[in-house]
């Protein structure tokens, strides 16, 4: 099982379900056909990015198995992202994206 638990998608589909904007962010970096490089979100961004619908407030989801931990560099980001306002979750399971995207969508 992937460390997301499988809930990136589903999280996704919520949101969406919700009326709330919010897309797949991939950190790390990717080789090219050609052997570039392209680096992607930086380390330790979480799964989700978006934007609560009542006022355009940035938001970051990381998704994790049940028993999963953050990575320190998870645990950097969080830090900085709370640091500058911006919210934060963790989802474990389906009730708890349900939980979070009826949150974002209430505002």
């Amino acid at each position: 099982m992937a460390q997301d638990g499988g809930l990136v998608e589903p999280t996704l589909q919520l949101l969406a379900l919700h009326g709330v904007w919010a897309w797949r962010a991939n950190a790390g970096a990717v080789q090219t056909k050609h052997g570039n490089f392209v680096q992607l979100a930086p380390a330790g961004t979480p799964d989700i990015l978006g934007a609560r619908p009542s006022d355009g407030k940035m938001f970051g989801i990381e998704c994790k198995r049940r028993t999963g931990t953050q990575r320190p560099s998870q645990e950097d980001w969080q830090a900085i992202a709370e640091r500058n306002h911006v919210l934060y979750f963790i989802v474990r399971s389906i009730s708890d994206a349900r939980r979070v995207a009826q949150e974002l969508r209430d505002g």
